[in-house]
Formats: C-alpha cells, structure tokens, sequence
C-alpha cells in the first residue's frame, strides 16, 4: 500500500495518520542489490503529524517493527528491533536551490527533502528512514566466531576439526631473502 498524502488535505492544525506499513515493497527495495540483506518480516507500524507553513510540510514521525538481517559473519539471520523517531522538512521540488545541477549535501541538508505533485509519498520516506537505519555490517552478536574458511562450518557452534594451514601468511617466501648492507 502506498500511502500519499496531498499538500492540501493538510489543515492549519496538521494531520495525524497511524498505520501499518506493508513491507513488500521495501523488501524488494532492500534485497535488489543484495539477497542476504535486512528484510522487514513484519508489517511496520508507522506514526506521523504533518504540518504546513505555505509550501513548506513538517512530517514528524516514528517507525516501530523488526528488521531480519543477516549476520556478516555466519550469516545467520536475526532479528534486530526497529524503534526509530524522524523529522523532515519537505519542499516543492521545483523551489530547490539545485535547478536540476548537482548539489553536495552537508550533514544539516539530510533533514530535508522534497515532494512532488502536491503530493508527500510518506512511504518513500519510510523506505529512506528504514534504509539509513540499517548497520552497515550486521553481527548476530558481538563475539560471532563466523564460518571455518575451509569447511563452512557454523563456529559458534563448536570447532570443526580442520587443521589450519601454516602457510607463515604472505611474507613467507621473503624467509630466505639475504639482505647485503
């Protein structure tokens, strides 16, 4: 479901929605590049007030669920839990400073962004919302032991039994090396 509110439903005392999310299309969205990626398994709960000054729309809202990642280590999945307050100021496209050129955004500019047609896709800013939440690298827990690079085994499950190889790393043909000075 796409929830899109238009500019001019918004009234001089602002408009609440609280909903329920359905998460298909993020999921789609977030494995497109990356199958093993963070997956809602849940519908997310979404609340937000938005409020406008002319043109310009204040959206406040927070984000409640779960997100299923898995860990980089052993990839298995777990479940982290999704509580997430944000604030937007929204603008017309067309009245950005950019005029179509590309602009370099300071840290302050990510509190801002823009609508198009009359119209605030709130689910596109949920999607952004859930997508610079996401930790870069997941671990399922801090001290994640990982695969065996040989086998594959789990080995936070116990140790697998291979020998690792003594290879001395990279630097080991340099053993014989003589240095005159």
């Amino acid at each position: 479901m796409i929830v899109k509110v238009k500019v001019e439903d918004i009234s001089p005392r602002g408009l609440s929605l609280d909903y329920l999310e359905e998460v298909g299309e993020l999921n789609s969205t977030l494995t497109r590049s990356d199958p093993l990626a963070a997956q809602l398994p849940d519908r997310l709960r979404v609340t937000c007030t938005l409020s406008k000054v002319r043109r310009l729309v204040r959206l406040s809202g927070a984000l409640q669920g779960t997100i299923e990642h898995a860990c980089a280590r052993c990839l298995r999945r777990f479940q982290i839990p999704l509580e997430l307050a944000f604030q937007l100021s929204l603008q017309p496209a067309d009245e950005g400073p950019h005029d179509g050129h590309a602009v370099e955004l300071a840290p302050d500019d990510f509190e801002f962004g823009t609508y198009r047609d009359d119209e605030v896709d709130i689910t596109a800013m949920v999607c952004e919302q859930v997508m610079l939440v996401l930790p870069y690298r997941a671990l399922c827990r801090e001290g994640c032991r990982g695969l065996c690079p040989t086998c594959g085994a789990d080995l936070n499950e116990g140790a697998c039994g291979c020998v690792a190889p003594q290879t001395g790393g990279k630097f080991v043909s340099l053993r014989g090396l003589k240095v005159n000075r």
